[in-house]
């Protein structure tokens, strides 16, 4: 799981605002879909959904997607249709 610890230090450094777009939900993945030989680095591990964000200050925006046609896993078939979260968090709204 992708530490909270990242989320918050962006937080913290980030003059203007903190942009995250991320599927909603998990969406397995452990297939270098680019193929830059780094398997292990695109491994999805963890699913966000929109009030983890919203819980935290967040405004989000949600959208549907269909993602490229491209094997993301080598065990099981990933629906291309999915719903991504656009939060955003505006500093001086802290």
């Amino acid at each position: 799981m992708i530490p909270l610890s990242l989320i918050e230090m962006a937080e913290e450094i980030a003059k203007i605002a903190v942009v995250i777009e991320t599927p909603k939900g998990l969406v397995p993945q452990n297939i270098d879909i680019w193929g830059y030989g780094g398997h292990e680095f695109q491994t999805h591990r963890c699913g966000w959904e929109p009030s983890e964000f919203e819980d935290r200050g967040y405004k989000v925006i949600m959208r549907d997607y269909i993602m490229s046609d491209k094997k993301r896993h080598t065990g099981l078939e990933i629906d291309q249709h999915i719903q991504l979260i656009d939060a955003i968090f505006l500093i001086e709204e802290r």
